[in-house]
Order: C-alpha cells, then structure tokens, then sequence
C-alpha cells in the first residue's frame, strides 16, 4: 500500500518571530529612550535656573551613564555615593564610567519639567506630580504599546503561577536583570576621549599615566665630571 502525496494548494503563513530581547531592550521598551533625552534637555534648562555661573551641559551619553550608575549603587551597602570613588572603598566599574564630580553635579540638577511653567496650587488644573508628570506620561504610553494578548498572558501567569512549572534557565533575578542592564549601557555609550575627562582622574588612567615613558622637550644637562669638587663655589 503506498500513501498517496498530499497536494498543497495556496501558500502557508510564514511562522511567528520570537526573538529573543536582551534585558537592556525590556529596560528600554518601559523607560523608553525618549526620556534620556527629555533627562538631558530639562537637567541642563535647569541648572542655569540653580546657578547661572556652573551649567552642567550634560549629554546623553552621560546622562545614560549617570543611570547605569543608579542601577548599580544599590547593590552595594555604602552609607553615601560617595564612598564608591574614595580610595579605600573603590568600585572601579563605577568610577571608571564616571567621575565623581560629573555624576554629583547630574544629581543635584536632574530634572524633568521646565519649572518656568509650573502652576499655581490654586489652579485647578494643578497636578501634585507635576514633577515627574513628563516622565509618568513616557512611561503609560510605552506600558499602553504591550499587546492586550500579553496583558493576558501575565493576568493568568499571576493567577496560575503556582502551579505551573517554567524552566530554571528562563527565569532572572531582579539583581542579574539591573547588572545586565547597567552593562549594556555603558557598553553602548562609551566614555569620551581622556582628554575630555573632567573631575577626578579615575585609577586606570593614574597608573598608565605612572607606567608611560614621559618625554621631556628640553635637553637634559650632563653630569658633572668626577673630577670637580662641589663642596666649594670659588673652586
């Protein structure tokens, strides 16, 4: 008996494409990379606003180190930020990404609304989040893109999770998660040029700067003879 060849007639939908996101693109489909410019943009309109003589000019680059950096803080238990670039207590994956005194002056100017618009208390359109209002609306649209068939997904993850059983290699920490994602922004935005550096020299570019044959412009004077005595100036 021989099984008759089967005759497809019209063509077949192509499979579905999963591809598989890295954890910097999940951070990046909440945080949405519109807010790393609306970041740099209201911080640099509002230090000006602080202290017109010290504008802190902060770029995007910056600003996404400047965050790589917050995700990271916490893993350590220091009392201050402060102790990452001190000698004793130094996280050299920290401050070699940035300076001390880049990384305090974008935290004490980090803003994301132009204060020159602010509302009166009184008004009724006055919102108590005007301050991260900005940010909040980047955050619901990107939240608003997620498929309904996702939201579904996750209500019955949620309400089933017990019983079901997914493989270990599936699941990240919440600590892996934040270090892949605080790698993945410091690999993608590299740091400027050592010669644009600012602040504090970081302790790589101490040692190679100890370590490098330095080169002197100017010829050095010859060693006086042995046979001229010293201790004497009419000799």
């Amino acid at each position: 008996f021989e099984v008759p060849a089967a005759e497809f007639t019209g063509t077949l939908p192509s499979p579905p494409i999963h591809e598989e996101l890295e954890p910097v693109d999940y951070f990046y489909s909440m945080f949405g990379k519109e807010s790393i410019t609306l970041m740099k943009n209201q911080s640099n309109l509002y230090s000006p606003q602080m202290n017109p003589n010290k504008p802190l000019c902060v770029s995007e680059n910056e600003m996404n180190r400047f965050i790589s950096i917050l995700l990271m803080t916490d893993v350590y238990s220091f009392p201050q930020q402060r102790f990452f670039w001190m000698n004793a207590t130094r996280v050299e994956s920290l401050t070699s990404a940035m300076s001390r005194d880049q990384f305090l002056p974008i935290k004490r100017n980090i803003n994301v609304v132009d204060n020159t618009n602010i509302l009166d208390n009184n008004d009724p359109n006055f919102d108590r989040a005007y301050k991260v209002g900005p940010l909040l609306n980047i955050f619901k649209e990107n939240f608003r893109k997620i498929p309904k068939e996702e939201n579904e997904c996750l209500a019955l993850y949620r309400r089933h999770s017990s019983g079901q059983k997914i493989p270990k290699k599936n699941i990240m920490s919440l600590l892996k998660f934040r270090v892949n994602v605080a790698a993945a922004l410091l690999q993608c935005n590299p740091s400027s040029s050592p010669t644009a550096k600012r602040g504090r020299p970081s302790l790589q570019s101490i040692i190679s700067d100890q370590t490098s044959p330095k080169s002197s412009g100017a010829t050095p004077n010859p060693l006086p003879s042995k046979n001229i005595r010293m201790d004497r100036f009419t000799h």
